[in-house]
């Protein structure tokens, strides 16, 4: 009787431990499941011409539950069109709901198409895992020539309420091929300024020429009004689009 009911205490144990066990088997896989990094990775525009050189901005999140040490970090072209620089900063650890910023210097080499993915190594500080991760990609176009260029700017930086302030967008082609389908288009990031109207912009910029665009805004309500514009257009020989974004240009209105 009591060889019997040694055998059933240890059968029991024996189911307790294997239980215990597949607990933790399940806890570590759900664990695993869960450790994210967030990415938002970009180019200020998609095209470049042979030797014109952009940023790639890279930003990465750690929604991990731990702190994580990076051992690899890299955003890696699909091809020989462009050379690039190292990432700098380079991320060492990352606390939890850390958002590291960096940047990496691409310069065209070649005419072709890019794209670039980045990829991390982590180790969990806490648990010791080692995970990867993977952003999204991201497309540069090379063309023999990027000839087009703009700003945009205002005299104005301080106003009050119900001044008309006036915006000049500058644009131009020192390049050997037409830019066409021009769109230019200006945002007020706050509530302080309302555009009030624009003058037009030509469609087509040949080779050698310029233009300009004046937009009118006026203040509305006292705070910061930040402007950012942007000129979009296709590089006729290619059919590639581009766009570039201009400065921001700050305005406080008291």
């Amino acid at each position: 009787m009591g060889t019997y009911s040694f055998k059933k205490l240890l059968t029991r144990l024996g189911l307790a431990v294997l239980a215990m066990v597949m607990l933790i088997g399940e806890s570590s896989a759900v664990h695993a499941q869960d450790v994210q990094i967030f990415w938002g990775i970009s180019f200020p525009q998609s095209l470049i011409g042979i030797g014109d050189t952009v940023k790639l901005s890279i930003a990465v999140s750690n929604a991990e539950p731990n702190p994580v040490r990076v051992t690899s970090f890299r955003c890696t072209p699909s091809s020989s069109a462009v050379s690039t620089s190292a990432i700098s900063p380079m991320p060492t650890t990352l606390t939890v709901e850390q958002t590291f910023l960096a940047s990496q210097t691409y310069r065209g080499v070649s005419v072709g198409t890019v794209t670039v993915q980045c990829n991390i190594t982590a180790v969990d500080t806490v648990t010791s895992e080692t995970y990867t991760s993977s952003s999204g990609s991201v497309t540069l176009d090379v063309i023999p020539q990027m000839g087009l260029y703009f700003t945009a700017n205002s005299a104005t930086r301080v106003a009050t309420v119900g001044q008309t302030i006036f915006v000049i967008s500058k644009f131009g082609n020192r390049g050997k091929t037409a830019f066409i389908n021009l769109n230019l288009s200006c945002a007020e990031l706050g509530r302080a300024l309302v555009f009030v109207s624009g003058t037009p912009i030509q469609s087509t910029i040949p080779p050698g020429q310029s233009g300009l665009v004046q937009d009118q805004w006026k203040a509305v309500s006292t705070g910061d009004g930040s402007i950012v514009c942007s000129l979009t257009a296709t590089e006729s020989a290619s059919g590639k689009s581009v766009t570039l974004t201009a400065p921001t240009i700050s305005i406080t209105v008291k």
